[in-house]
């Protein structure tokens, strides 16, 4: 889903919209990566709410970082996550993360 044009739209829209400001950036990006992802949630069977999405987020961490960890599960999410970010040339994956 995050591959999706209209979604990459969305976020780099919002990164223009917020000047580029990281912290402004998060305090919106979940509520789009929640349109983004409602299908995706209740087809795996949770809850199509913040809450299901916070769920999701748990397992993948789980299965991805956990004390048995599927390093093939971690790249690709790893790949996924940096995808919510927009497109990479406006560099929000970078500006988020980076060193404070």
């Amino acid at each position: 889903v995050y591959r999706d044009p209209s979604f990459v739209r969305k976020v780099d829209k919002l990164i223009q919209d917020v000047h580029f400001d990281s912290a402004e950036f998060m305090k919106h990006i979940s509520s789009l990566a929640l349109e983004a992802q409602q299908g995706l949630l209740e087809k795996w069977g949770f809850q199509s709410s913040a809450v299901g999405l916070l769920e999701l987020r748990a397992a993948l961490q789980d299965h991805s970082r956990g004390p048995s960890p599927n390093p093939a599960l971690r790249a690709k999410a790893d790949g996924l996550n940096r995808l919510l970010y927009g497109s990479p040339e406006f560099g929000m994956y970078e500006r988020v993360h980076a060193p404070v």
